[in-house]
């Protein structure tokens, strides 16, 4: 039975990354009115769910897909089910639930604190934290520099950060082993480009045809010579 609620778990996980991915601001949604069928590929439903979530906490709409497949994991691997109380699955609901938001405001934050850096192209008007991750960082920030000067805004998103990767781990109920797996999946995943240009490099270069060398002729070169002079 957990096997079967973890792979239920995993699948709508997947199902709302589709919705996620395939979002487009001109679907029918709760500020869009239009008759155009929707493109989301989980119709009206999809559109609706991925344009709150995008419009509200930005990028940090991914985040339930994820903590999903890492409660699935833990279901068909025995360790959710019987082995938890329900105050500490209430603990974990709660933990995401402040998650949500705290993501929204950090990724909002990073266009008004480092100014320097690109302003990344998003779907939607809200930005990349969304509207709500954009009202907290705001707010966030003038409070943190009227109190502290104008690294105030920097402490206070490090200090967001810290609180944002305890939610994490709180809210999914990971093992540390699974989150070393983890990193060394991500790290793995993340060298394959590298690993590959540098076979293809060496490949190439293995194979590389050789350019012809310079043929020498062996015959001596003609060097006319000065005939004496002879009295007439």
């Amino acid at each position: 039975m957990e096997e079967g609620g973890g792979i239920g778990l995993c699948l709508l996980a997947c199902a709302l990354l589709a919705a996620l991915l395939t979002y487009n601001p001109t679907d029918p949604s709760f500020n869009t009115a239009t008759n155009q069928p929707p493109t989301n590929l989980l119709g009206t439903t999809g559109a609706l769910i991925a344009d709150t979530l995008l419009q509200g906490i930005g990028l940090g709409a991914t985040l339930p897909a994820l903590i999903l497949m890492a409660w699935g994991w833990r279901f068909m691997s025995h360790r959710l089910l019987g082995h938890e109380t329900w105050m500490t699955f209430g603990m974990r609901v709660a933990a995401i639930m402040c998650l949500l938001p705290v993501s929204g405001a950090l990724l909002a934050a990073i266009p008004l604190l480092f100014t320097a850096l690109p302003t990344p192209e998003w779907p939607t008007q809200a930005g990349i934290g969304g509207g709500v991750g954009h009202s907290i960082a705001q707010t966030s920030i003038s409070a943190g520099m009227a109190a502290i000067g104008p690294a105030g805004g920097m402490v206070l998103w490090l200090m967001g950060g810290l609180l944002a990767v305890l939610l994490l781990a709180l809210g999914t109920g990971l093992r540390r082993s699974e989150w070393f797996a983890i990193w060394r999946a991500f790290v793995f995943v993340v060298r394959i480009p590298g690993r590959l240009g540098t076979r293809f490099v060496r490949y190439y270069a293995s194979h590389k045809p050789q350019a012809p060398a310079p043929t020498h002729s062996t015959t001596a070169a003609y060097t006319p010579q000065a005939t004496p002079a002879t009295d007439p």
